[in-house]
C-alpha cells in the first residue's frame, strides 16, 4: 500500500453526508487534505484551476443525484478538461441510489474507478487507499 497521503474530494450536494464522509475519511490514516464541494460547478472550477499542477494522488467522491449540474454532467464536463492531472484522479460515484441503471451508467466513463454506496464506510476509505475500492 503507498504510505502517501491521499487528497480527497467530496461532492455532494447533501451537507448531512458531506460532514459525515468529511469525518469518516479524515480518520484514516491515509487521508491528507480533505475538500468539499457542495457542487459540481464549484469542484470543476476548482479541478481547472488548482488542481493542474498536482503532484499526489486525489480520490473524489461524486454524488450523482445533485441539482443544476449532476454527477453524470460533472463527468462528461471534467472528461473535456485539458489542464487536470487526470492520471493523478481516481473518480468513485458515491450514491444511494439502488437503481442498476445508475451502475451501468457510470461504467461508461473510462474516468469512473468505481461506485459506491451511500454512507461511506471506513472500510470503504482504506480500500479506497489501497487501491481496491
Amino acid at each position: 500500500m503507498n504510505s502517501e497521503k491521499k487528497q480527497f474530494i467530496l461532492i455532494d450536494d447533501d451537507p448531512t453526508f458531506n460532514f459525515i464522509h468529511q469525518k469518516i475519511v479524515g480518520l484514516s490514516s491515509c487521508a491528507g487534505d480533505t475538500l468539499v464541494f457542495s457542487s459540481a460547478a464549484e469542484a470543476l472550477n476548482y479541478l481547472e484551476a488548482e488542481h493542474e499542477n498536482a503532484d499526489s494522488e486525489c480520490i473524489i467522491l461524486l454524488d450523482i443525484n445533485m441539482p443544476v449540474i449532476n454527477g453524470f454532467e460533472f463527468l462528461q464536463k471534467y472528461e473535456k478538461l485539458p489542464v487536470v492531472n487526470k492520471r493523478q484522479i481516481n473518480i468513485y460515484m458515491l450514491s444511494s441510489s439502488l437503481n442498476p441503471d445508475d451502475r451501468a451508467k457510470s461504467k461508461q466513463f473510462a474516468v469512473v474507478s468505481g461506485f459506491l454506496n451511500k454512507p461511506l464506510s471506513a472500510t470503504d476509505v482504506c480500500k479506497l487507499c489501497a487501491g481496491a475500492a
